[in-house]
């Protein structure tokens, strides 16, 4: 393929915004830029069509990375834990009415604040 090869694309002024700002952007860089960010636009879309071949699907990706993440969030979370050390809980000691009446006046006296004394 020696020659060059010319690519001629339609933009819809309604639709396709978002690509016509971009290009205006890159002609006001100067000469050269639009066709360089092109082509390199078309580049990485070739290849992570061109990965997505070879490893199956987006779906297979998504799952690989996902389990990626669950590895490295376990490793984390075993390596916070580690030498931590959780209490037994203690069993409860059923109490006596009058205990319990006077744990509550206790509470109670140091909940209330001291009246004003006119």
């Amino acid at each position: 393929m020696s020659a060059k090869y010319k690519l001629t694309i339609r933009l819809d002024p309604e639709t396709d915004v978002d690509l016509l700002t971009w290009i205006d952007d890159l002609k006001r860089r100067g000469y050269g830029t639009l066709s360089r960010e092109i082509k390199a636009a078309l580049r990485a879309a070739h290849h992570k069509a061109s990965a997505l071949d070879h490893s199956g699907s987006a779906g297979s990706d998504l799952h690989a990375f996902l389990q990626e993440v669950r590895q490295v969030v376990e490793a984390a979370v075993t390596s916070a834990l580690d030498g931590v050390t959780v209490p037994q809980s203690t069993p409860r000691i059923p109490h006596a009415e009058e205990d319990t009446t006077a744990l509550l006046d206790a509470l109670d006296e140091h909940l209330l604040l001291d009246e004003e004394v006119p």
